[in-house]
């Protein structure tokens, strides 16, 4: 689990067991008793971690489960580090903070939308964005090697090759999404789309991204390579679903899921109209259809 906090934070651990031996690591790696840190006292971190946590049972020779929780520390930036225009959208942002959390408001001016490249300084890993930014604009993140988390509880549309080829994102979290453009993720390394409010996945939206399941409940339509060469993509559900676009032009190779090589799972219970290719290369097991024509 990731989580998103403002400033600095206090870690503190307990178990139930007071005979227990709580054990931590934040590089990621496992905790054992013979080499990790024993937690003593609760502790500050200052950016973004990956805490891994087990207790050990010294009585049973026994390690509880791992819980690992990544806490993604935040910090804001003065006014003066950003150039808004009247109309709110910030046009440039001249400070070096690499976690920023974007204000609501920059010189009473309430902040809703930001140009492309703003944001796409190589110092900046993670942007938290204020609710009244609605869009991310096309290739805001193009080609960009840096940007590794973004939020944006207000963003409803994702443009044209906004975080293409953008090749560190794993996390983009959008949970009032509804539009996703062309190539909008195209070979990200998103490896989870958690979108309930989407509507459609346009043309290789999420294509050649690491994502392991989608589930669009309320998506109605995807498009030719929208998860194009998704190789570790195992299960889609899309129940609202009635058509996979089609060019006629199309080929075989351009199917909405071809080359997804790990996809086994398919409830697509009201697809009508599938396009050429559309599960070339799957290696499909559980596939559910009975609508199509």
């Amino acid at each position: 689990e990731t989580t998103c906090y403002i400033y600095s934070q206090i870690c503190k651990f307990s178990c139930e067991d007071q005979n227990a031996i709580i054990l931590y690591t934040t590089n990621g790696t496992y905790p054992d008793l013979n080499n990790d840190k024993e937690y003593i006292e609760p502790f500050e971190i200052t950016n973004l971690t990956q805490l891994r946590i087990v207790s050990y049972y010294p009585n049973y020779d026994y390690y509880s489960q791992t819980i690992e929780i990544v806490p993604n520390i935040f910090y804001a930036d003065k006014d003066e580090m950003f150039v808004i225009n009247d109309n709110g959208i910030i046009t440039e942002y001249k400070g070096t903070i690499s976690n920023l959390k974007v204000p609501d408001v920059i010189n009473n001016i309430l902040v809703s939308g930001f140009e492309s490249g703003t944001f796409s300084d190589a110092t900046i890993t993670g942007l938290y964005l204020p609710n009244g930014v609605k869009t991310i604009p096309s290739k805001a993140f193009y080609n960009n090697e840096s940007i590794y988390y973004i939020q944006g509880d207000g963003v409803e549309t994702v443009e044209q090759s906004a975080f293409d080829h953008a090749i560190n994102l794993f996390h983009a979290i959008f949970p009032n999404l509804k539009t996703v453009g062309i190539s909008s993720f195209n070979n990200s390394s998103l490896i989870e789309a958690n979108y309930p409010l989407l509507e459609s996945v346009d043309y290789a939206s999420f294509a050649s991204t690491k994502i392991y399941e989608f589930y669009g409940e309320n998506v109605k339509s995807i498009n030719r390579l929208s998860f194009g060469r998704c190789q570790n993509l195992s299960t889609v559900s899309l129940p609202e679903c009635i058509e996979a676009k089609y060019a006629i032009s199309a080929t075989s190779t351009s199917g909405s899921f071809y080359g997804c090589t790990s996809l086994c799972k398919v409830y697509m219970p009201k697809i009508e109209i599938l396009n050429k290719g559309c599960f070339r290369s799957c290696p499909l097991d559980e596939v559910d259809l009975p609508s199509l024509k």
